[in-house]
């Protein structure tokens, strides 16, 4: 279980944040890369095709990532 998001003005702190940024950095443009637990909260409501990428071994993050990749992200930008 990830540490509880922890907000201060004008930052957000917690693992997820940091598993976020982490993902962010190792993503190929155009696409979405997302922890398994971020999907898990998206089961069912989004409908693109998406892989596992992978267990991940993020800088910072003491546990391995298994994260969830959707391609083409650019149908989900607004115009």
């Amino acid at each position: 279980m990830l540490e509880p998001l922890r907000e201060e003005p004008h930052d957000l702190l917690g693992d997820g944040v940091n598993v976020a940024a982490r993902l962010e950095q190792i993503c190929p443009p155009g696409d979405i890369l997302m922890s398994g637990t971020a999907y898990d909260h998206l089961a069912g409501k989004i409908d693109t095709k998406i892989n596992y990428a992978g267990e991940q071994h993020l800088k910072n993050i003491s546990r391995p990532i298994k994260p969830i990749m959707c391609r083409s992200a650019d149908r989900f930008l607004s115009p």
